[in-house]
């Protein structure tokens, strides 16, 4: 999972994913090919597994910074579109185990959590 931000202010946030770091650095061209006046910083904010896993943190890591243009028009991303439904969401949600953490409290996902 990575945050792509515009040094340049021109295009807001942009969370992604890869699922390999090979295709992590063809997203990178990828992204700049696409808009070659942006200045881009590109930082990985969440790891997770291909499938449903990676498709729901990126999902929730949207949320977390203001959610897809479909879910909030007001939202800071320029993500278009959504990572996952809200039933789909919601109900993988469900299904993460909750592990207890070293300081007392239980599993939740969130920057660089997940399964690795």
């Amino acid at each position: 999972m990575y945050l792509r931000t515009d040094e340049n202010g021109t295009l807001g946030d942009y969370v992604g994913q890869a699922k390999s770091p090979a295709r992590y650095d063809a997203r990178q061209s990828e992204h700049s090919d696409d808009y070659p006046n942006a200045d881009f910083n590109f930082d990985t904010i969440d790891r997770a597994i291909p499938g449903d896993e990676l498709r729901y943190m990126e999902e929730w890591n949207m949320r977390q910074l203001g959610g897809s243009q479909t879910l909030n028009p007001n939202t800071p991303l320029s993500n278009e579109s959504r990572a996952m439904s809200d039933e789909n969401f919601n109900s993988f949600m469900f299904d993460v185990p909750q592990i207890p953490t070293s300081f007392g409290g239980a599993y939740q996902p969130g920057p660089l959590g997940g399964k690795h």
